[in-house]
């Protein structure tokens, strides 16, 4: 197809798809577990700064989920790196001269 300019424009008219990269879904979910132990962590510092009594099982707890959630996603990784290894498959970054 040409424009009134004489320039042959196929895509023109039509929105470029745009390509990112996805993030797993381990990822989203322990920054997720994140903002969660972070919120009630201060929370519970807020309520003690204001003279309330804080429920201090909930913060140990939080903290607890959010180390082993830490442990599992490191152990998951390793395992997938791992498995790869063994099976000779190397790993494409998709970010190489992306700069």
């Amino acid at each position: 197809m040409r424009t009134r300019y004489g320039v042959d424009a196929p895509t023109l008219g039509r929105p470029r798809a745009v390509t990112r990269r996805r993030r797993p879904y381990s990822k989203v979910v322990l920054a997720a577990l994140l903002i969660v132990t972070v919120a009630g962590n201060a929370a519970s510092y807020i309520l003690a700064w204001r003279g309330y009594e804080t429920a201090e099982g909930v913060t140990v707890s939080l903290n607890t989920v959010f180390g082993a959630a830490i442990v599992g996603y490191l152990l998951k990784s390793l395992g997938e790196h791992a498995s790869l290894n063994a099976h000779g498959i190397r790993e494409i970054d998709e970010t190489d001269g992306d700069e």
